[in-house]
């Protein structure tokens, strides 16, 4: 991922940590770094969000919330409304990324580096 998004994940690091992201593993540890990237990548307010989902810019909570009366406005009052165009994927669902790796593979990768996934066990 800090490859690809790297310029994102350093600009929101540094905007709402208030710490270059150089600190990973000096003064912050891994794992805390870990945690924080999933908040930043949950938030569609960020950049890391919007770089991960390949929207043209980050949407704020308001933004959405607008974009939603938006609609409702649009069909109480015209014949054939239209949506006003939303950044998400699939009708609301967020893609997390892709690959074209086999599955086996992945989740080999994953346990490697300190996941614990055992598909005998998880759900899908």
């Amino acid at each position: 991922m800090t490859d690809n998004h790297r310029a994102a994940l350093e600009y929101d690091w540094r905007n709402r940590f208030h710490l270059p992201y150089s600190e990973v593993g000096r003064s912050m540890s891994y794992g805390e770094a870990v945690r924080l990237v999933g908040a930043l990548a949950g938030d569609p307010s960020t950049r890391l969000a919007a770089s991960l989902n390949q929207w043209d810019q980050p949407r704020s909570p308001e933004w959405l919330v607008l974009a939603d009366l938006f609609d409702a406005f649009v069909r109480a009052n015209y014949r054939n409304p239209q949506k006003y165009p939303r950044p998400f994927l699939d009708g609301g669902v967020v893609k997390r990324g892709k690959t074209n790796r086999p599955r086996a593979e992945v989740i080999s990768l994953l346990n490697r580096h300190g996941h614990t996934f055992d598909p005998e066990t998880e759900e899908e």
